[in-house]
């Protein structure tokens, strides 16, 4: 019994369990900003699955040459984006890797086994929530929403594909999850009467040639119309 009243190791067990919760938290949020770094890059234009696997290979410092990688570097913003992401990817990971160390070297005795339990069942927990559909829905949309309100992003919703002659062009819309034109079919924004036309739309890895009037527009839809670019624009960014 140490002069405080303390037993000796009761400090340094605390201290082991304090560790235990900042390595947990800082897994989470670097899950968390992996997930908030692949919906950035989608609201640039990317699709989904190119989006994550890039927001990954940014936060793990994994370079692969592909196509999609190259589209990441002629893009100011993704630039940025990917850049912050290996900045924050480094710093994560060096702060999982000290206070998980921390953690096993400052429990001992019944403590040890009991913030070994706690890790594993807590990373269980963490898995189930990323395989768990709706609650990812949730976060990705609510990531979505926050993201969308800054100037940055709200100005990516709708951009050029390809300009032709006179004003003419493709432009591609972003739907987010929660935008007025969710459960509106094409019909209900009239692009003929603009001299514009939808060539397709890509949902999910699915890609709509041609859609018909009759087609509900769905959340995450990107809609790719030709026509003139001026009257598009806030068309398809409604």
């Amino acid at each position: 019994m140490s002069p405080d009243g303390t037993s000796p190791g009761k400090g340094g067990d605390m201290g082991g369990y304090a560790f235990l919760f900042t390595a947990l938290f800082s897994i989470t949020l670097v899950f968390v900003l992996v997930k908030a770094t692949g919906i950035a890059l989608k609201l640039t234009g990317m699709d989904e699955g190119n989006a994550l696997f890039q927001a990954c290979s940014a936060y793990t410092s994994t370079g692969y040459t592909t196509s999609v990688a190259e589209t990441v570097m002629v893009d100011e913003l993704r630039r940025k984006i990917v850049a912050y992401a290996m900045i924050l990817g480094h710093v994560g990971l060096v702060t999982i890797i000290i206070t998980g160390c921390m953690t096993f070297m400052l429990s001992k005795g019944k403590h040890l086994p009991i913030s070994i339990i706690i890790f594993v069942l807590s990373i269980i927990v963490i898995l189930l929530v990323i395989f768990h559909t709706r609650w990812m829905l949730k976060l990705d949309n609510y990531i979505e929403k926050r993201l969308m309100r800054l100037p940055l992003f709200s100005k990516r919703g709708v951009h050029n594909i390809n300009r032709f002659a006179q004003g003419y062009g493709l432009v591609k819309g972003y739907v987010t999850g929660d935008s007025s034109s969710v459960g509106r079919s094409l019909s209900d924004f009239k692009f003929e009467d603009i001299g514009s036309l939808v060539i397709g739309i890509r949902r999910g890895d699915t890609w709509i040639s041609m859609p018909r009037a009759e087609e509900i527009i769905q959340p995450h839809d990107r809609i790719i119309a030709y026509g003139p670019v001026d009257k598009l624009k806030p068309l398809l960014g409604g």
